[in-house]
């Protein structure tokens, strides 16, 4: 499934597969909104509290996995909700694949959610996606608002987010490249030339 972050932060409830499949792979390019997402999922279908690993501290937990022969940290796998942000490479890194796909799979039997984000596009979403049986995951890619009105909409929400005039929003839809913090930028400067 696709779509923007906006679908998927606002008030509206998640889509039901997005609760229904006990994994999660969030893609998408970068400062799409994939970590506020893949939390988003983790509050609203995981069970609170939810456990977040950015890549460094993931990278560290596989680690620890290795010298453990494969055992991961009770709390890791206990864990109602757990997002991995940032799992890379795994292409080519086949134990820590392997391990990954442990952790995820254990947790799933147990009726506990992973979301995973891909930080890069390294080849570790096909990995994963190969990786995992069928039927455990669905992959949610991430886009920008690709429509003018869209990118309007996204930079209002922004100036009244930063308590800006809407004025400031003008010209934001033509970023190139467009981004939410190009746009959150370009408003800040407004707002820096203009109080």
């Amino acid at each position: 499934m696709t779509g923007t972050s906006a679908e998927y932060l606002g008030a509206r409830p998640l889509r039901k597969i997005l609760c229904a499949r006990p994994v999660v792979l969030v893609i998408g390019p970068p400062g799409v909104g994939k970590t506020s997402v893949a939390c988003r999922i983790a509050e609203s279908c995981g069970g609170a509290p939810y456990r977040y690993l950015g890549a460094a501290a993931l990278e560290e937990a596989l680690e620890r996995t290795a010298r453990r022969r494969g055992a991961w940290e009770d709390a890791l796998v206990e864990a109602p909700a757990l997002v991995l942000d940032g799992p890379r490479y795994l292409s080519t890194r086949t134990a820590a694949l392997w391990f990954l796909r442990e952790l995820v799979e254990s947790r799933s039997l147990v009726g506990r959610r992973t979301i995973l984000c891909e930080v890069d596009d390294d080849g570790t979403a096909p990995a994963l996606q190969d990786a995992l049986a069928p039927g455990l995951l669905v992959t949610l890619a991430l886009r920008f608002p690709g429509s003018r009105s869209g990118r309007r909409r996204v930079a209002r929400r922004i100036a009244d987010r930063l308590e800006v005039s809407p004025e400031a929003i003008q010209g934001t839809e033509n970023l190139d490249p467009w981004r939410y913090d190009q746009v959150s930028d370009a408003i800040r400067a407004w707002r820096a030339r203009d109080p």
